[in-house]
């Protein structure tokens, strides 16, 4: 928006403290490998991805390029530019990733960040005005997305995107993804959108204010195996197999096509997710991100919590347990793809197929007492 010369953020937050100044002081790199397993990730490929830094740069001129980066801007931005790797320790402890979703939700979507949002919302409500009327976006999402992602702008990261994109552009597991990021960060340099020196965020390039689903009841015999996102159907037929709103409301559009997500399996609650739920996550990729903004925007609106309880009794598993879980499950025949201990979609997917083979509700939910029946197999 702020590109655009319609709406600025900067309206919003003129007002709030500025973002410290670039990270100087930062732990080291650890030297150790990844927790994720994924080989570029071990402390040996670390290196060497590291020792050819500059050499990976100059590789991605003609993207730049492609981009209308101009070689005065290239040269000048990236002549001294090291890699930061201490962001090899970061990349693989995401909390979205390593907390139970309960815990990962208190944490995100608690009283005083309602109360701080519509606060701000009331606030800035013109400015809010002009932002819905100009991309059609409803501004409890936009101030959730503000207040997860820098608590208001009051913690937007210090550390210098530049450094941070190109680091994750040349080193570790997403390559591929941040060398766009890196080009896009020399675009902002070069057309003087954000100074240099301002230009700081999160260790993944994140920066600025921002970084930049309607609830049921899921009965305990319903059929969970229909519990997918590649299972998509108008809200009416999920009515039809026995789901409902809380406290019997009606769903207001029941022609929209959602699919239902069961976090937590039969012992949480479950959601119908729209359309909008997808375009958060293209945002950020992790269910539990998706969901903490989708919740938080509606009670900025003035929502409730969640009719249903969360299992909190139930013990998270570890990342150790995580990558047992899906070997063994590969073991046995399903497919979980590359095992990284993060318990996405297919190795949901193929949890499911283990317990409807094994007399189980296929709800999909990783517990102790799934990983102890997989180990007596």
């Amino acid at each position: 928006a702020a590109q655009s010369g319609r709406v600025r953020f900067a309206d919003v937050t003129g007002a709030l403290p500025p973002p410290r100044p670039a990270h100087v002081n930062a732990p080291a790199w650890s030297g150790r490998s990844g927790a994720s397993g994924d080989p570029r990730m071990t402390a040996q490929a670390i290196r060497a991805a590291a020792a050819d830094f500059h050499q990976c740069l100059e590789r991605m001129w003609p993207l730049a390029a492609r981009h209308h980066v101009s070689r005065a801007t290239f040269e000048r931005y990236t002549r001294r530019l090291k890699p930061a790797l201490r962001i090899m320790d970061l990349m693989d402890h995401q909390p979205e990733f390593t907390k139970s979703i309960w815990d990962y939700l208190d944490i995100l979507v608690n009283d005083d960040r309602i109360e701080k949002g519509r606060a701000l919302l009331a606030q800035y409500r013109p400015v809010f005005d002009r932002v819905e009327r100009a991309y059609g976006v409803d501004r409890n999402v936009l101030a959730a997305i503000w207040g997860v992602e820098s608590n208001y702008g009051t913690q937007g990261g210090n550390r210098p995107v530049l450094q941070s994109t190109a680091t994750l552009a040349c080193v570790g597991r997403r390559q591929k993804y941040f060398r766009r990021e890196f080009v896009a960060t020399l675009q902002i340099l070069q057309h003087r959108d954000v100074p240099s020196d301002r230009l700081v965020g999160s260790w993944a390039g994140a920066f600025g204010p921002t970084q930049f689903m309607p609830s049921a009841l899921v009965p305990a015999n319903f059929n969970f195996m229909l519990a997918t996102h590649h299972r998509t159907m108008p809200i009416r037929e999920w009515e039809r197999l026995g789901l409902r709103r809380p406290h019997g409301k009606p769903f207001p559009r029941p022609d929209d096509k959602a699919y239902l997500l069961v976090p937590a399996g039969v012992q949480g609650p479950g959601f119908l997710m729209l359309h909008n739920f997808r375009v958060i996550m293209r945002y950020n990729p992790a269910e539990a991100y998706a969901l903490a903004i989708g919740h938080l925007a509606d009670r900025l609106a003035g929502g409730g919590p969640f009719a249903q309880s969360w299992p909190r009794y139930e013990h998270v598993l570890s990342r150790e347990q995580r990558l047992e879980m899906q070997r063994l499950l590969a073991r046995h025949g399903y497919d979980v793809g590359e095992p990284d201990g993060r318990l996405g979609a297919r190795t949901r997917a193929a949890i499911r197929q283990f317990q409807a083979r094994n007399g189980r509700v296929p709800d999909g939910f990783a517990s102790t007492a799934l990983l102890k029946q997989l180990r007596s197999r």
